[in-house]
């Protein structure tokens, strides 16, 4: 059985053999999936080595990312009055159940604290008054599909508020985009019918450009998602790419060693970006509009 091209292709690009990748992966219904607990392993014996090194040149159009064509947050001026009610319970010092459903990013995979924490210590710190209430939903390897099994588990905590981040492990388990945007569409209907604000979240940028090509057809699906849903996509990857352009020294310390996980600096960077969206239009940068 033939491994979906679009994965091998982007899982291939260091020159490592098909045969290689068998025993990291496993034949399902749905096609190839990295087994969960090999997955971040099997990255980080070297598959994404050759892709490193070109981190610091990226710019948006090399990577594949369309600057000219999407902005930092799509359909966040449909949401302004969501976004700007949820500024107001912050800073009226209300109580705040705020979640945070996705894939190792999430988690935070081998660093003190994932962005998620992070996002969360950045609200609590903008509006000390609050009380917000932390759920953190992150599994390592979990592709949107988990997510929506187990979005009933995050509900009975009762969040206001989830941040959705997934696509990665989509992407190297050979998800098509559309059965990807089929996903989340029904986990944010999922959210939304249990009364939750929703953020979709983009991850990180790929240095590699085929592996960037593939994964950005899954970042427009979400994009999609939150046209449809009237949710803000966060365009994680794009405010990463704009600080490496600012920064290109910078670029190398924000990715571990296997080039797709980040490091606390990276995580940092997540969130700031996340916690942009909850800024003041007028105070947002380019990639957060």
């Amino acid at each position: 059985m033939e491994m979906p091209e679009t994965l091998r292709d982007s899982l291939l690009f260091s020159g490592a053999r098909q045969d290689d990748l068998h025993p990291t992966m496993t034949v399902a219904a749905g096609g190839w999936q990295l087994m969960r607990q090999s997955a971040c392993a099997s990255i980080g014996r070297g598959i994404w080595r050759s892709g490193l090194k070109a981190i610091g040149g990226m710019t948006y159009n090399e990577v594949g990312a369309g600057a000219g064509d999407r902005q930092g947050v799509e359909g966040a001026a449909t949401m302004e009055r969501e976004l700007a009610d949820l500024g107001k319970r912050l800073e009226a010092g209300e109580r705040l159940v705020v979640a945070g459903l996705g894939d190792s990013l999430t988690a935070g995979w081998l660093v003190r604290r994932g962005f998620f924490e992070r996002f969360c210590d950045g609200l609590q710190a903008r509006f000390p008054r609050a009380r917000i209430e932390r759920v953190l939903a992150g599994v390592p390897g979990d592709t949107a599909a988990d997510g929506l099994a187990r979005v009933g588990g995050v509900l009975r905590a009762r969040p206001q508020l989830v941040v959705v981040q997934f696509g990665l492990n989509d992407c190297f388990c050979g998800v098509h985009p559309h059965e990807f945007q089929q996903t989340v569409d029904a986990l944010v209907e999922r959210l939304q019918g249990a009364g939750a604000a929703v953020i979709l979240a983009t991850s990180v940028p790929l240095a590699e450009p085929r592996a960037q090509d593939v994964v950005s057809r899954i970042y427009a699906a979400l994009g999609e998602v939150g046209r449809r849903r009237h949710v803000p996509v966060a365009r994680l990857d794009l405010f990463w790419l704009s600080h490496v352009q600012a920064a290109p020294h910078a670029a190398r310390g924000l990715f571990q060693a296997d080039g797709v996980h980040p490091t606390d600096e990276g995580h940092q960077l997540l969130a700031e970006g996340l916690l942009g969206l909850l800024a003041a239009p007028e105070e947002r940068t380019g990639d957060q509009q």
